[in-house]
């Protein structure tokens, strides 16, 4: 286990923490029962409150200030009493600042281009930077203080005690470098939601009027949407640019390379390097790749999940059946969410083009914003953050001070609840559809593997790059990254312009291999729930109840998993995704041909073959001259 206090609680990099408002008089909301099989209930807290009523209710920062000083002076006293109880009020004020930066980030992605919101955001960032770094300094010189035993005792987790003794205080220039990243990714949000128009042999074309126009053919239709995302792709890749800057310079003042061995190590809580990535990179590119490929080539449109444009609610009520169904635990975190109004998932002009699940400490829940695409996939969606929303709300550590995220284990949670989701598509989706959901879902979960890998090695070369980053060379980049994982663009394809369009690039760099490492081990849970349903549903149920203080690799052993990184892993996956899938299973002949025992018996048939061959020869040739001698001796 190994906990990292970040600067400015640097989580907020991947989980956008740091958020709000005190509860003097909430009440606390608990679902039926007090503990079920995998969650203690009676140990959770939340609160009775509603979406709607959460008002965003920033702190008194002179209020702060003083608290602060107050404590610092206990702290120089050796008052253990004031120490201890003055640790616990430092825990509740990040939750306060935490969960209010978080309210008002998700009304600003409800109305991205409202300013007022931004400009509050800029400012809450910069209090919680200074806020949160002198609070743990003072933490850090309260353990080493005279109360320092007493505070150790209370805290009572070694791990944490350890890394907050090791905070390094945050600089200006640390302070100054976050704020214009947030500036950056501002921008860069403007631009995703944009209309863009271009101009494309003296006429005006968009995404709207291109989607609606019916008359072009393939030819045309490519060229301007080539069009398109090349001079998106021209705005986006400037500021992506200026974000590698920023963030390896973090790294640098915190004694890494580069920001993407950084993140691997700081951020996300990972107990593989970008060294060891590179095997998945090879096992996925010799067995994923095909598998995906024989995925896609069975799909055939389906009008009626292409057109199934449903409300949240509409979506809810059609999983929450299967939620039961999966487990009955599961309805604790689901009806909490729905009776409390905690998602927003219906369609708007103005929202983030972006799907995510928050926490909001305060309150002790969590929050799903999703913008829908109009499909069967928004069904997939809701199915996918919930999985991420259950594990959230049964976190009894829910603390921004404390919380650890780790996003390989956590998109487990997510994609495993997909697939095992996968034997009610019927019930969920409509009758006759469940063949078409199994082989998108699948095709989806492998394209994840795929892109997985493609964006990590990308962003891993951009911030390792040795010269002058530019659109022109990022794109080239994609383009032959992209080429190693089966596709066949050239620099003037549409998709390799299309890269900037993913904002976790932006705004979570470095997170995407997580939705590779994760889908894998989704499959194999998937895997095992064709030969035991039980097993794998309480496989799948153990691995709730992990929050991220134990890393992956670590995770996998501890619930029966097999490790992704080890030889052969990878190649049982696709076996086994295609023996669901009902696919030939190429693998399995090819497996059985790397086979040492089906090597051997087949030399030696391969040898029996000849020695028939060499004897049929050679008799035949033996009665062949016999023949023609009789012949001989008839003709004399």
């Amino acid at each position: 286990m190994n906990r990292k206090i970040r600067k400015y609680l640097h989580m907020i990099l991947s989980v956008m923490i740091l958020t709000t408002a005190v509860l003097s008089s909430a009440d606390i909301a608990y679902a039926e029962g007090s503990t079920g099989d995998y969650y203690n209930i009676e140990n959770e807290y939340h609160a009775d409150v509603n979406f709607s009523d959460m008002e965003i209710q920033w702190v008194d920062e002179d209020a702060v200030e003083t608290f602060l000083d107050q404590y610092e002076q206990a702290v120089e006293d050796g008052d253990e009493a004031a120490v201890v109880s003055g640790y616990d009020k430092m825990n509740a004020l990040f939750d306060h600042v935490s969960t209010q930066y978080t309210l008002n980030d998700i009304r600003h992605n409800l109305d991205i281009n409202n300013e007022e919101y931004a400009e509050l955001s800029d400012r809450m960032l910069e209090f919680a930077n200074d806020m949160s770094d002198r609070a743990l300094q003072l933490i850090r010189e309260a353990l080493k203080s005279d109360a320092g035993d007493a505070l150790k005792a209370h805290i009572d987790d070694e791990y944490l005690v350890e890394d907050l003794l090791e905070y390094e205080d945050m600089t200006d220039e640390e302070k100054q470098l976050d704020l214009e990243y947030q500036k950056l990714q501002q921008e860069y949000e403007k631009i995703l939601i944009s209309d863009t128009h271009v101009d494309v042999d003296g006429k005006d074309w968009n995404l709207d009027k291109l989607m609606s126009d019916y008359s072009l053919d393939q030819d045309g239709y490519r060229r301007i949407v080539t069009a398109i995302y090349k001079a998106r792709n021209g705005q986006m890749a400037r500021i992506y640019t200026q974000i590698v800057r920023n963030r390896n310079r973090v790294a640098e003042i915190n004694g890494y390379d580069n920001y993407a061995d950084y993140t691997y190590e700081l951020v996300f809580n990972r107990d593989y390097t970008s060294e060891d990535v590179q095997a998945i990179y090879t096992g996925v590119q010799d067995y994923i790749v095909p598998l995906s490929e024989e995925l896609s080539s069975k799909e055939v449109y389906n009008f009626k999940l292409m057109n199934m444009d449903l409300t949240a609610d509409e979506r809810m009520d059609r999983v929450e059946p299967v939620i039961e169904r999966i487990h009955p635990d599961l309805r604790y975190a689901w009806d909490y969410m729905r009776n409390h109004g905690l998602y927003d998932m219906d369609s708007s002009p103005s929202k983030m083009e972006t799907g995510y699940t928050i926490t909001l400490y305060t309150y002790g829940a969590p929050f799903i914003f999703d913008q829908p695409y109009g499909n069967w996939n928004d069904i997939e969606t809701v199915i996918h953050e919930f999985g991420h929303y259950n594990e959230m709300f049964h976190n009894e550590e829910m603390h921004a001070l404390t919380s650890v995220h780790n996003t390989d284990v956590s998109e487990i949670q997510s994609q495993g609840l997909e697939l095992l989701c996968l034997d009610y598509a019927d019930e969920i989706y409509g009758s006759g559809c469940k063949d078409a959901v199994v082989n998108d879902v699948l095709s989806n979960m492998t394209e994840s593997v795929i892109s997985g890998c493609i964006y990590d090695e990308f962003q891993y070369r951009a911030f390792t790059y040795d010269g002058e980053l530019n659109a022109d060379v990022l794109n080239e980049m994609f383009c032959e990254i992209s080429n190693k994982y089966g596709n066949d663009y050239t620099s003037e394809s549409a998709e390799v312009y299309y890269w900037p369009e993913i904002n976790h690039t932006f705004e979570q760099p470095m997170y995407y291999i997580s939705y590779c490492t994760s889908a894998l081990a989704a499959l194999d849970i998937l895997a095992m729930s064709e030969h035991d349903r039980d097993a794998a549903i309480d496989c799948y149920m153990n691995l709730t109840t992990y929050h991220g203080e134990i890393p992956f690799r670590e995770t996998l052993a501890d619930v029966g998993l097999p490790d992704i990184f080890e030889d052969g892993v990878i190649e049982d996956i696709s076996i086994a995704v295609r023996e669901y899938a009902g696919i030939t299973p190429a693998s399995q002949v090819l497996k059985m041909i790397k086979d040492p025992v089906v090597i051997v018996i087949a030399v030696v048939l391969l040898v029996a073959l000849i020695v028939i061959i060499v004897v049929r020869v050679s008799t035949r040739a033996e009665r062949k001259a016999k023949k023609q001698n009789s012949n001989q001796m008839q003709m004399q």
